[in-house]
């Protein structure tokens, strides 16, 4: 766990602001390879968002927001 938040403050290791992640759990690639998605419900009035990773597809993280 020392190591972890070691390369947290040191900059090494990235954590998506929406997900949390610093890698995708399918595939290992960075969060810097996330794209993120926006959709609106217009008849509920509900906003929804989400991440992919960018490499292999894999939402990570999606509801309403």
């Amino acid at each position: 766990m020392e190591l972890y938040h070691n390369a947290l403050e040191d900059g090494e290791l990235v954590p998506d602001p929406l997900s949390g992640h610093v890698a995708c759990p399918k595939c290992g690639a960075p969060s810097s390879e996330f794209k993120y998605w926006e959709a609106v419900d217009h008849e509920r009035d509900d906003l929804y968002r989400g991440v992919n990773c960018g490499m292999c597809g894999y939402e990570i993280d999606g509801g309403e927001v």
